[in-house]
């Protein structure tokens, strides 16, 4: 509607207004995307340039040794940034990869492990439940290519379910038998693992449970004001993808990050 286009161009003035002036605060940023934008017209030069301007603003890291940190509860003075990414569409690896290794860092990418080598009829379905029409998964070649050249693969469950119900079948498969099937995939341990849609309200107690005992570390798309979550064993993560305004990134990482109690 004509109200929401209106309410949409403010608020992107807003963040551009704000985020082109403001410093990164010095914190451990764990960064998560899904892809480059719309299929038919991204721009693969649009995230080479958000991670110059990035790199000139903070410390670039390897995600490992984001997450370790973090866990560590370690003081920076300085910004530091790691990049994650979920659902596991083709352009990680045409285009996130090349650019993130050419910036001399990696990336955890959060497969769903029946998206990848999928029939054009799961693409489909699967492209339909993620809103996301017109990609394509990578290949499972594709996936070992990265594990191979230092890129961490983790779970994002089998088929981007929703966790938000103690359904014991469900949990089972889209948890534990997930990360068998990611592990299979990648040829590496996958102890990782991003639960779809990202926030608190979309994984129940029995679903986190289940998590907190297939994995050694669950990560969400919430609560980022805090670093972890369940006693440091849920790391909170920032949501942006790789074709935001570089100001708009800015905007989301100006404030300082609290430790969890």
């Amino acid at each position: 509607s004509a109200r929401n286009w209106i309410r949409s161009r403010a608020r992107s003035a807003l963040l551009t207004a704000v985020g082109s002036r403001a410093d990164l605060s010095p914190s451990i940023h764990i960064l998560a995307g899904h892809d480059l934008g719309d299929p038919a017209g991204h721009d693969p030069a649009r995230f080479r340039a958000l991670l110059e301007m990035l790199s000139s603003k903070a410390e670039l890291i390897r995600v490992e040794d984001a997450v370790e940190a973090v866990k560590e509860r370690r003081h920076v003075d300085h910004p530091m940034i790691a990049f994650t990414f979920d659902d596991g569409y083709i352009e990680c690896h045409r285009h996130l990869a090349p650019a993130l290794r050419d910036a001399g860092v990696n990336a955890a990418f959060f497969v769903n492990s029946r998206y990848i080598d999928a029939t054009p009829d799961y693409i489909e379905r699967f492209n339909q439940v993620v809103r996301s029409p017109g990609r394509l998964p990578m290949t499972s070649d594709m996936v070992r290519e990265l594990a191979d050249e230092g890129f961490v693969i983790g779970s994002h469950t089998a088929d981007h379910s929703k966790l938000d119900r103690p359904d014991h079948d469900l949990l089972t498969d889209q948890i534990v038998t997930a990360r068998a099937e990611v592990e299979s995939i990648s040829g590496r341990p996958a102890p990782w693992f991003a639960w779809p849609y990202g926030r608190y309200i979309d994984v129940c107690d029995e679903a986190m449970t289940v998590a907190l005992d297939t994995y050694d570390t669950v990560f969400s798309g919430a609560r980022y004001e805090t670093y972890t979550a369940h006693g440091g064993r849920v790391l909170n993560r920032r949501h942006f993808e790789a074709y935001w305004p570089s100001s708009h990134v800015r905007y989301f990482l100006r404030n300082p990050r609290a430790w969890e109690g």
